[in-house]
């Protein structure tokens, strides 16, 4: 388990105080960590959330060594369909690794490069979840192989706007994991570079909901760092940002439920949200709003890694 969330820890500086709390996870897990695939994933979900999340991130990125499509493997396991999200996750950043680390500087056809890598997330994800694979690319390419992003950006222009969108959603989660973002005031900066690195409206949308995202589920068990991010945050979104933002914030936390369910880590962050005007603009109100528009259905785990 430690090799598998390895490189998320270290690629993407990974907010330091989830780095020790995943090292404490990870150190009770030990060697008595099963040998099934499927043990590992309960074992992992035998951790606090806080921590056990990431480390069922880093079990679906090891996943991917193998030449089976991981959802053959979640059913031949019998792996807990709630468990399935962050492990696609996980596999959306092996797969984008290799497929950036194998991307010669220049490229010929960049275009026919991406939609070969856009149908491997297809094979191996389970229906409704190759967006959220294919979202993995974004952040693998700004924090690793930022060279290649607006190349990209074109290719998905041409032929796939949906997709381009899911790409920049990931931008903005790797934005949020930067190192350069990783000091005191980061988020704003993340914030800042997220409506400005995209070349077109959408994606200025989707990078903010992604790091909005990204700074949801990281601070989940500490809402008073949400709180203050969003404070700093508020002034400077203008209504179509700060929608995407509450966008990101309401969409984290329906991921949280999926794996979790009723866990009280997301009732207890929107408790405190409620005491602060910019948690009621930028979490509460978004919150409802998405449990209104999805009232009677869940929908595809996808449409939680991009912005509409």
């Amino acid at each position: 388990i430690g090799t598998a969330i390895n490189a998320g820890l270290e690629a993407t500086g990974l907010d330091v105080r989830l780095q020790e709390a995943v090292g404490k996870a990870l150190a009770a897990l030990g060697s008595a960590a099963p040998a099934s695939f499927a043990g590992r994933v309960a074992a992992a979900r035998r951790l606090p959330p806080a921590s056990g999340l990431w480390v069922l991130e880093g079990l679906g990125d090891a996943a991917a060594d193998g030449d089976e499509p991981l959802h053959r493997r979640l059913e031949r396991e019998g792996v807990a369909i709630a468990s399935w999200p962050p492990l696609h996750a996980g596999l959306g950043l092996a797969l984008a690794r290799r497929f950036l680390s194998a991307l010669p500087p220049a490229p010929r056809d960049v275009a026919a490069a991406v939609a070969g890598f856009a149908r491997r997330c297809r094979r191996q994800a389970a229906p409704g979840y190759a967006g959220a694979v294919f979202e993995s690319l974004g952040f693998v390419a700004w924090n690793l192989h930022p060279r290649h992003l607006a190349a990209l950006d074109r290719a998905l222009a041409e032929d796939d706007p949906v997709r381009r969108r899911y790409l920049w959603h990931g931008v903005g989660r790797g934005l949020y994991f930067s190192p350069l973002c990783a000091v005191p005031g980061g988020t704003a900066v993340a914030l800042a570079r997220a409506a400005l690195a995209p070349p077109f409206a959408a994606g200025r949308r989707n990078a903010v909901a992604g790091v909005a995202w990204a700074l949801t589920l990281v601070n989940l068990p500490r809402p008073e760092s949400f709180a203050a991010a969003a404070a700093v945050a508020a002034p400077y979104l203008d209504r179509e940002l700060a929608a995407a933002f509450g966008d990101g914030v309401a969409s984290a936390l329906a991921l949280w439920h999926r794996v979790y369910g009723e866990e009280p880590t997301a009732g207890r962050f929107l408790a405190a949200a409620a005491a602060s005007s910019a948690g009621r603009r930028l979490a509460c109100r978004p919150w409802e709003r998405l449990r209104r528009r999805r009232r009677g259905r869940e929908g595809a785990v996808e449409e939680l890694f991009i912005h509409p």
